[in-house]
């Protein structure tokens, strides 16, 4: 007997059948050769009796066939499962028996029904050797079952609820968290500007001064009750009103400057809001996008797990024939769990997919419509088709864009108002006052009030030192007035990257659809030419199912392109129609049919 590294061959002669020749790979025996006159079950009852009547695993090195007549050869270590099974011999076709036919439509059998293999010679049809390829056996419980996966091209291509992603959007419309924040910065901004417009209004005060003067000198004394000065002995109650009006002239410009300010927060606010709002509902587009992709990876790995526990089966099966060495099956058990591996990451990732939908909605309720979004709606075109020509001068229109420049402008007028705060402050003021008072106690006193008098004159307020908190909210508001300036700068450009980018989705967009619709309609004359040939005996089982893997991924890889030009058309709507995207965006999609 030679050897060669990782081979053997073993010759053996048994009573009633002849010289066996055994050759082995990786420890591994395999029947390649005998000759002998016997029938195959023959063969096979000489074998089971020679070598594989110890109920272990893996035979020990002490335990050797011993043939008649012949010295003892130790028998490599021989796993259980390759035990040859009882099969009727083959009856061999002459050439007029052998035509190719149609071969129809293999089922798998029973789980009950015992597992047979047969084996056919090379000069047999391509249709009885493939006949022998497929898995007869049911899935031992050592292997993943698979069966309840739901085949891939059952699964509806368009949602049938198509109100699910109206719903979603509407809800990210009204609910999502910077939208929200927007919406109260612009009541700040309306709180600001109403604080602003109160300056210029006249200020009313009413003043209510009650009091007990107790003069204890013995000699006569004055008092000053609110503005009025009352002469006393000895102890007088006394109840002041004053009724003060008071109306700001000029402050600088600082009043004047501080409503403009306010006018532009407003106007920038509301730009805010609607750059949110917008910004929003792309990015659920985008994650719906991202959702969709995701769900399509999910099925082709669904798919392809499938195929490589078949692949697994009929690998399994010709090693057990001997056709095949124990390297193939765990090179395909790896395969297998590699492909399972693949799909566990794809289930965690089409997880996160769908938590950024909830995230961007801003509402638990979004959890409600990942199921039925999962039914992949695709985008309705918007109302106008735009060009890339029509994109040349749309960042000018980008609410971003209007908002970081509405508030540089307030930030100008922030200085001004700092400014205007180095200048005189000049109010007009004026009161009427009562006054009552009594000796005895403080109700004749309220009883004895009437009418006393009343002032008018001019105030002029200066702040002469020193200017260090006048100076330091100067420096401020210089300071945020260069943020602002640095802002608008990086708001034009991020409007005039995000036109570009959408401009090149536009442009190369429809010519990937048409690509991947040719792909799409290529791999499925594919999977059916590779069909034919199956039922032909031309191929296996298991490169059809490949052949159908890869029309299902062509498939849904032209269906992905779809949405992604839909998406990058109301892209570009947004861009064109700010304001009326959101609006145009829900109603489409809410009365798309």
């Amino acid at each position: 007997m030679s050897r060669v590294p990782s081979k053997f061959e073993l010759r053996v002669v048994l009573p009633r059948v002849g010289v066996v020749l055994l050759t082995g790979s990786l420890g591994v025996p395999v029947l390649s050769h005998a000759a002998t006159d016997a029938s195959a079950n023959g063969l096979a009852d000489a074998l089971q009796q020679a070598f594989l009547t110890q109920p272990k695993a893996f035979r020990s090195p002490a335990n050797t066939a011993q043939v008649p007549g012949h010295a003892s050869t130790a028998v490599p270590p021989v796993p259980i499962s390759m035990r040859p099974e009882r099969v009727p011999s083959p009856v061999l076709p002459t050439p007029q028996q052998a035509p190719i036919k149609s071969v129809p439509q293999r089922s798998v059998p029973a789980p009950t029904a015992p597992a047979t293999v047969v084996s056919f010679p090379a000069s047999q049809s391509a249709n009885a050797r493939n006949e022998a390829n497929l898995v007869r056996s049911p899935a031992t419980s050592a292997l993943p079952n698979l069966n309840h996966v739901a085949e891939p091209e059952a699964l509806p291509a368009h949602a049938t609820n198509r109100s699910a992603l109206a719903d979603y959007l509407q809800l990210v419309a009204n609910n999502n968290d910077a939208y929200r924040i927007a919406q109260q910065q612009l009541r700040e901004a309306q709180a600001e500007h109403l604080d602003a417009v109160g300056r210029f209004f006249p200020k009313l005060q009413l003043q209510e001064q009650g009091q007990l003067y107790r003069n204890v000198s013995g000699v006569p004394s004055a008092t000053l009750v609110g503005s009025n000065i009352v002469l006393t002995q000895g102890s007088i109650y006394s109840n002041y009103l004053s009724l003060v009006a008071s109306l700001n002239l000029f402050a600088g410009g600082s009043d004047v400057e501080r409503i403009m300010a306010a006018n532009q927060g407003i106007e920038q606010a509301q730009s805010e809001m609607l750059a949110r709002r917008n910004q929003a509902l792309i990015s659920a587009l985008l994650a719906y996008d991202n959702l969709v992709s995701v769900w399509h990876q999910v099925q082709v790995g669904r798919q392809a797990a499938e195929n490589a526990n078949l692949g697994l089966k009929l690998v399994e099966q010709r090693w057990q024939r001997g056709n095949a060495s124990l390297l193939a099956v765990t090179q395909q058990r790896t395969q297998l769990l590699q492909a399972l591996s693949q799909l566990e990451s794809l289930q965690k990732k089409l997880t996160e997919a769908e938590n950024q939908l909830v995230l961007l909605a801003g509402s638990s309720r979004a959890f409600s419509l990942l199921e039925k979004l999962s039914e992949r709606q695709i985008l309705p075109q918007p109302p106008q088709t735009i060009t890339p020509a029509e994109l040349s001068d749309a960042w000018r229109l980008a609410p971003a864009v209007e908002a970081a420049r509405h508030a540089y402008r307030q930030a100008g007028h922030e200085v001004n108002v700092v400014r205007g705060s180095f200048l005189p402050q000049v109010d007009l003021q004026g009161s009427y006052n009562w006054l009552g008072s009594s000796s005895a106690n403080f109700g004749d006193a309220l009883n004895a009030v009437q009418r006393n008098s009343y002032t008018i004159g001019l105030t002029i307020t200066q702040s002469l030192a020193p200017f260090t908190g006048h100076l330091a909210r100067l420096h401020t508001a210089e300071a945020k007035h260069e943020i602002a300036s640095v802002e608008l700068q990086q708001a034009m450009i991020k409007a005039k990257t995000q036109l570009r980018q959408a401009t090149e989705e536009l442009r190369m967009g429809k010519l990937r659809v048409q690509g991947y619709q040719t792909q799409a309609e290529a791999a499925a004359k594919a999977a059916q030419f590779a069909k034919d040939l199956y039922e032909h005996g031309r191929e296996d089982l298991l490169q059809e199912k490949q052949a159908k893997l890869s029309a299902l991924a062509a498939k849904l890889a032209y269906q992905e392109t779809q949405q992604q030009y839909a998406t990058a058309q109301w892209i570009a709507y947004s861009l064109r129609n700010p304001e009326r995207f959101a609006a145009s965006l829900l109603q489409a999609v809410t009365q798309q049919a």
